[in-house]
């Protein structure tokens, strides 16, 4: 079973517990030595869900080891909770950000910012960034045109050095791409069918047929089987992972509220990536 889904798996085991609970949480982190990006994004999610219901929850930030520590503040994670920041630049971390509605302006500054312009992204053609570009954007606004999610998206992300990954992580708290799709396509059976039917270019659950909606994570898939790099779908009970040429799926014990998307771009300094016409 691939690495991700197995935290995927630990974190929810933890987390279904408290989303519809209305007396007052406390996440405790005593056995927390590292956290990657979907797990920051999953708990920030739960943490806006709580707040829209008027539920209260709290982190105890004695119970955080301080590598963990600085993480969650770099993420800005502790700052959804109240607590003080530390003084320190971002680093390697994509922080958290969220919209309750679409603002075009407001994402593309994230992507253009925290995503595109950072050093460590592998180089690409003028014509390619400004595809991906768009296609990141899309999967972001998906959010606002599928999900019904009461928080509306996140994102948030993390590089490692050491095994030259981005993460970037793309989230909702709504029906789940997979609920989704069977409301729509009864023929399907189950929630890892559902999302691999998603995954056909440009398969859409929308009526507007001028809508281009699938093309963006599309291009991305793309991206990603040629950089050698990883995408990870989750919605539901049902989890996706596609490495280079091989499909992985699974199950998951507890339902993800909504829709969880994870890429893994490789950081590649050798090569130029460019559409097959530019070569």
């Amino acid at each position: 079973m691939y690495a991700g889904v197995m935290g995927v798996k630990s974190i929810l085991e933890v987390l279904t517990q408290v989303f519809d609970r209305h007396e007052p949480v406390t996440l405790n982190f005593s056995n927390c030595h590292f956290i990657s990006a979907e797990g920051i994004a999953l708990i920030a999610g739960m943490k806006l869900l709580r707040d829209s219901k008027g539920f209260l929850t709290e982190i105890d930030v004695n119970s955080i080891e301080h590598r963990v520590k600085l993480l969650l503040s770099r993420s800005q994670l502790l700052g959804l909770f109240g607590c003080e920041p530390y003084p320190l630049r971002v680093g390697n971390t994509l922080p958290i950000y969220t919209q309750s509605e679409l603002c075009k302006d407001g994402i593309l500054y994230y992507i253009d910012n925290e995503v595109l312009r950072r050093t460590q992204m592998p180089e690409m053609s003028e014509d390619l960034l400004k595809e991906v570009r768009r296609a990141f954007f899309e999967v972001f606004g998906n959010i606002f045109c599928h999900s019904q999610s009461p928080i509306g998206g996140l994102v948030c992300g993390q590089v490692y050095p050491n095994s030259k990954e981005i993460q970037i992580v793309f989230y909702d708290i709504g029906v789940g791409i997979a609920g989704r799709i069977r409301e729509v396509q009864r023929s399907i059976n189950s929630d890892t069918e559902a999302i691999e039917w998603a995954l056909r270019r440009g398969t859409s659950t929308l009526s507007n047929s001028g809508e281009s909606r699938g093309l963006g994570l599309s291009l991305l898939r793309q991206f990603l089987f040629v950089n050698g790099g990883i995408l990870n779908i989750y919605a539901n009970k049902g989890a996706v992972a596609e490495i280079k040429s091989k499909r992985i799926c699974s199950i998951l014990p507890r339902n993800l509220r909504g829709t969880l998307i994870d890429m893994r771009i490789m950081i590649r300094n050798d090569v130029k990536y460019v559409f097959s016409y530019e070569e």
